[in-house]
């Protein structure tokens, strides 16, 4: 095999490497000699020596908060609705304002400081599983007695993270577990189809107005496992 030493030199590699350590462009490797009693340092371009195989990303291995932070795209709001009262229909709406420390205006959920549970999500690709599991083909959000549903973005990731809904600064506090009116809101079956994909609660942390079609986008990681190795 062909090779090049690091002072620049062509070479034939004696045997085959006994060691290699990588980078994403260059492969450097130990070569140990028959003849020697120390071995030689080589560098080979990765897709010569590896043909069929991508070169490795890095050999340091991600922190958990780098991870965690990693996000493919943006999300989507697609549908939003308030509860003016306990076991009242949920009214959908295009817009809503959000108020710190608060939650939606209209919401039963509004002016309750320090709550956790301000504001409910759900996925709208949860939905859709649901509504699979109870063999329909789709389900109407106001049934779940969510208020927002998304799309787009996985919303259990979100859950310890502040996010953005538009210009509202959001923070996922928890999982939203279904609870037992599930199952006279989507009938025989309901409850258990919704464990699972009940979406997440959160506070809200700064003001502003959510819109149908606003972007749902990450912003940075608040609780404790951030920095955890992965």
């Amino acid at each position: 095999m062909n090779v090049r030493d690091l002072q620049g030199k062509a070479t034939v590699a004696p045997q085959e490497p006994t060691l290699t350590l990588t980078s994403t462009k260059t492969l450097t490797l130990f070569v140990a000699s028959r003849k020697r009693s120390v071995g030689e340092w080589y560098q080979i371009d990765y897709d010569t020596f590896y043909p069929n195989k991508k070169a490795p990303m890095s050999s340091a291995q991600p922190r958990m908060s780098e991870i965690r932070s990693a996000f493919h795209a943006t999300g989507q709001v697609q549908w939003i609705g308030l509860r003016p009262g306990r076991g009242e229909p949920v009214q959908q709406v295009k817009k809503v304002r959000a108020t710190t420390d608060q939650g939606l205006d209209g919401d039963r959920f509004q002016g309750r400081p320090g709550a956790e549970r301000q504001v409910t999500l759900i996925q709208r690709e949860h939905l859709d599983a649901v509504a699979a599991m109870l063999g329909r083909d789709s389900i109407d959000p106001g049934r779940t007695r969510r208020n927002i549903v998304v799309s787009g973005i996985n919303l259990t990731a979100l859950k310890g993270t502040r996010f953005r809904i538009g210009n509202v600064l959001l923070q996922g506090t928890g999982p939203c577990a279904p609870c037992s009116q599930m199952e006279r809101k989507l009938g025989p079956g309901g409850y258990n189809a919704m464990r699972g994909h009940g979406g997440i609660t959160a506070c809200v942390i700064e003001n502003g107005q959510i819109s149908v079609g606003d972007r749902v986008e990450f912003v940075e990681l608040v609780d404790d496992d951030k920095d955890q190795s992965a």
